[in-house]
């Protein structure tokens, strides 16, 4: 008899080799950090966006950020709303909402993770393009869009764009 052979003591005869247990592995591949990164990155911009100027006036000498606690040009001006921030506060929303996003993606969690990380960067983006749209329809004389407005459009961009490239490097992995 073979000593690694095994017998059940109760009967004599020989028991099965045990079958080894599967062993378990990620779901979905992790894409490059670097996108990952430059998702966080459009956020963070996104966030500083919201304290540069949104509207300039008189060529730069005045300006008005996303903060303004009566700031003009706001599209919640469309809601009847006469009180600014409420501009500001959805972008900050989005962008920190995406910035919980990063380790997920990071560990390449899953597509809910990357789809979600998609529309946070659109939105930042689509708030951007609004907001530039609703300043050029109200726009009067020495009244122009801000730095901080453009650099909003830039941050959801390069979210956007990151997010959808992890996303399709993930799935292609």
């Amino acid at each position: 008899m073979e000593r690694s052979a095994r017998f059940c003591p109760a009967c004599g005869t020989a028991a099965p080799e045990p079958v080894p247990l599967p062993v378990a592995r990620a779901t979905a591949a992790a894409a490059s950090p670097i996108f990952a990164i430059g998702f966080a990155a459009g956020c963070a911009l996104a966030l500083l966006a919201t304290f540069l100027p949104w509207v300039s006036i008189s060529r730069g000498k005045f300006f008005v950020n996303g903060w303004h606690p009566l700031a003009f040009f706001q599209v919640s001006d469309w809601f009847g709303v006469r009180q600014g921030r409420w501009d500001a506060i959805v972008v900050v929303l989005l962008a920190v909402a995406g910035l919980a996003l990063v380790p997920p993606l990071l560990r390449g969690l899953g597509i809910a993770f990357d789809i979600a990380a998609a529309a946070a960067g659109g939105l930042i983006l689509l708030s951007g393009l609004i907001e530039i749209r609703y300043i050029h329809a109200q726009l009067p004389k020495g009244v122009s869009v801000g730095i901080g407005v453009y650099l909003l459009v830039v941050a959801g961009l390069v979210a956007t764009g990151c997010a959808v490239a992890g996303a399709v490097q993930r799935r292609r992995a």
